[in-house]
């Protein structure tokens, strides 16, 4: 083989290492890490130069939480899945935090969760700086989802029905905790 033949199979070797690291869609990518069918991308949106993807996440018992996965990617470039997590509350309005990199947006928190309460048409938590940020509400065929993104920092969500009235929340208001 000459010169110029062991430089292009140099060059093609390279290029399938590199392509061995990426899955072609999303959803390649997303079953590396959860083969399971009942593991099930539900939305996704970009943000910055990534991809927060929620998917719903079986739970031994028979029930379902909510995962979130961060990618890198796109079409043409491959996807990888940077980060996950999945959480299961048995509560109306389940919720979590995540720190995401969000590559040209830097870190953020990530607000999420899910309710099966059809009365929800609006969520609502609170950054660091005391100011409102609505939250992203999605209606899927599993329940409603929905994130915010910003410098949360802590959990203090509230869910309003069409009418305004809070119909949940988090702290719960009236939950005793104990000293």
């Amino acid at each position: 083989m000459g010169k110029w033949g062991s430089l292009l199979l140099l060059v093609a070797g390279a290029a399938w290492l590199l392509s061995g690291c990426r899955s072609t869609t999303m959803e390649d990518a997303f079953r590396q890490q959860y083969p399971d069918p009942g593991y099930e991308l539900l939305y996704s949106e970009a943000v910055g130069d990534r991809y927060l993807a929620f998917f719903k996440s079986p739970q031994p018992d028979g029930t379902a939480g909510i995962g979130l996965a961060v990618f890198e990617g796109g079409r043409g470039k491959g996807w990888t899945v940077l980060q996950t997590g999945t959480f299961y509350d048995p509560g109306s309005l389940g919720v979590d935090i995540a720190q995401v990199d969000l590559g040209n947006e830097g870190t953020k928190d990530v607000v999420f969760g899910y309710t099966d309460n059809k009365n929800v048409a609006k969520i609502a938590t609170v950054d660091s700086q005391g100011d409102t940020v609505q939250a992203e509400l999605i209606d899927t065929d599993w329940k409603k989802i929905w994130f915010a993104v910003g410098d949360i920092e802590t959990l203090n969500v509230k869910a309003f029905a069409a009418d305004g009235r809070v119909v949940a929340q988090v702290p719960d208001a009236n939950a005793e905790y104990g000293s």
